[in-house]
This record gives C-alpha cells, structure tokens and sequence, in this order.
C-alpha cells in the first residue's frame, strides 16, 4: 500500500481509494469546482479543474486524477472545507442584521396576560358560600401587566452600544514558564530575577521617602540589593 505526500495510506489501485471516493460522493460539486476556481492562480488546480470537465478524462475516476495531477485528498477537502466555511460566513453576515432586530426585540419590555386572572380582568373571591366578582388587583382591571425584556438580550443589547463595561476582557493573556523538566511551573531562575527587581524597587524607594521626610539624614551610599543577593548565593554556592 502506498502513502500520499500526507502519509495517507492510499491502495495500489485507485479506483480502491474509498476515502476519495466518498468524499467525491458526498460534497456539492459545483462549489467544490468553484473553490477550484478560486485557486486558480495554482496551475495545478486550474488544470484539475478542466480536466474535471473534459471528455478525455470522462472514463477516469476522481481518485485517479488526484494522482495524476499530484493532488492529496487531503489537499481537495482543504479547499472544499475553506470555501464552504467561506460561504457560510458570507451568509451569516447576511444574516446578522435580522438577529441583531431579533434581540432587540426580545430585549424589550412588552404587555403579557395578567397571572393572577389570566387576562379575564376579574378574580372571584369566595367566603363561605357566598362568591363575589372583583377588579384584578394585579393588573387593575386590564388584563394585561408589564414585563421586562430577556435579562441576556438586554445585557448583550447594552455592552454592544459601549452602555455597560465588559463583563470579561475580549483577551485573555496567561504567561508560564516551563522548567527544564518540561513542568508548567515558574523557572528557578526567574522566580529569583522577580524577586530582585522586586526587592531592589521597593528599598529604592523606601530609600527616596526617608531621605525627602529628613533633609539631615547623611547620604551614605547604598549597596546594591542584587551585589547582596549575588554575595549570598555565591557564598552558598
């Protein structure tokens, strides 16, 4: 058994090749020789494509022109999937509009059936054997009561317009350091340059607010944190 240029293991026969030939079964074929057009630039697919149409080929099957014009199945399902998956944006975006309306819509408050007389304006009240006949203290008499819009439309509504913040950053960015054993773990030697930096900012500054609250103060000069760190390790070293 032979193997593509995708390592695919393709039989020596290729009216065998039943990958290939499902996928030729199963896809439309007019937009997959549309997606051939647009790549046209290839020589390579624009003369698998004629030879799609041409009579002299008429006998071949679909797995034998992949081999004779040095194409992958895996390369024909790339171009089919990109262009069906290019089309299907094209009419989402058609679509978006009337999705967008539709929200809108159902972010807004509308009149519904009252719950308490189902919309028959009155409610009986019974005592003892005697039943009477009243107003709907719920809807007043209307039948009908106000209710909000759906809470996720209206949110979704309200952060598209830049009316609320974000509830979550549009990005998230996480940072690890993978040790030498190949853990997801800080590495040694960057815990101890954060820890320096650190240390060496915040005696700086500790520094700077003494020396400004006592103008007295002798200006002695300062070690260095990092020479202090690096005498320390060299000494346990």
């Amino acid at each position: 058994m032979k193997r593509d240029k995708h390592l695919r293991p393709t039989p020596n026969q290729s009216h065998r090749d039943i990958p290939a030939l499902r996928f030729w079964d199963t896809i439309d074929r007019d937009q997959f020789e549309l997606a051939l057009s647009d790549n046209a630039k290839n020589d390579k697919y624009a003369s698998f494509l004629q030879a799609l149409s041409d009579p002299t080929y008429a006998r071949c099957s679909f797995p034998t022109l992949l081999r004779k014009f040095n194409i992958s199945l895996h390369e024909a399902q790339t171009i089919y999937t990109d262009h069906m998956r290019h089309m299907a944006l094209l009419q989402m975006c058609s679509q978006l509009p009337q999705v967008v309306a539709d929200v809108t819509e159902d972010a807004k408050s509308h009149m519904h059936a009252c719950p308490r007389c189902d919309g028959e304006k009155v409610v009986v009240f019974t005592r003892g054997n005697k039943s009477t006949r009243k107003k709907c203290p719920e809807c007043r008499g209307t039948g009908e009561v106000r209710v909000s819009g759906d809470k996720h439309a209206r949110d979704l509504v309200f952060e598209s317009m830049k009316l609320t913040g974000q509830k979550s950053p549009l990005v998230t960015m996480e940072q690890n350091f993978v040790s030498a054993g190949g853990d997801m773990m800080l590495d040694n030697n960057m815990e101890k340059l954060l820890s320096l930096s650190a240390a060496l900012t915040m005696g700086r500054r500790s520094i700077e607010r003494d020396s400004a609250l006592d103008p007295n103060s002798s200006s002695e000069p300062v070690r260095d944190v990092t020479s202090v760190s690096t005498d320390s390790d060299a000494t346990q070293d």
